[in-house]
């Protein structure tokens, strides 16, 4: 932490290897969120790097007071909901998200043979993510995919922790009718969430 405040502190005198050393530290966790959040590779690449340039730009506006890996996750959620609502490019364009996703949304107490999906299972649950809106799919991507706590995601998304969980409970509910239209069998739906 006391790192951070320091490359923060850098960085906003305009020292490039403290924006080098916050990047490296936070890269890969923006870029799953991206990734979960807009479901395509190439466009996750380059929105992390239009967050980073963000971050940049903005860090003068950063308040001390406040963690920076929320303040981050912040920018990374609003810029990612905001690139959904400005995209032109259909869905079926759409990549899939990371098998991580879906691991991540199974129990971890199962066992490991019961946690094997068959790529046409993967492409359903993929397929109904990228339906769900910006708010819920936020949610999903912070809690499963990230693995943040309620408090951690009412943080970043400026709600309440209430707020964030029935959001979580309503994505999930609407991410299981979506993959039962789909076809999907009932038997892999009990590892879901």
């Amino acid at each position: 932490m006391e790192n951070e405040e320091r490359w923060v502190e850098q960085l906003k005198l305009g020292d490039r290897q403290a924006f080098q050393k916050l990047y490296e530290k936070y890269h890969a966790k923006v870029y799953t969120t991206a990734f979960g959040m807009l479901g395509n590779e190439a466009d996750a690449q380059d929105a992390v790097q239009e967050i980073f340039m963000k971050i940049y730009h903005k860090v003068a506006t950063f308040d001390s007071r406040s963690n920076i890996g929320t303040w981050l996750y912040r920018i990374a959620v609003n810029f990612c909901i905001d690139l959904k609502r400005r995209s032109t490019v259909s869905r079926s364009k759409a990549l899939s998200v990371e098998e991580t996703l879906l691991n991540n949304l199974h129990d971890n107490s199962v066992e490991p043979e019961k946690r094997v999906i068959s790529s046409e299972v993967q492409q359903l649950v993929r397929k109904a993510i990228t339906h769900l809106s910006p708010k819920l799919r936020s949610v999903i991507v912070l809690r499963d995919l990230q693995g943040m706590t309620h408090m951690e995601i009412a943080e970043i998304l400026g709600c309440s922790k209430g707020t964030v969980s029935s959001r979580l409970n309503r994505g999930r509910r609407k991410l299981r009718a979506l993959i039962i239209l789909a076809g999907l069998d009932e038997t892999y739906l009990s590892e879901l969430t």
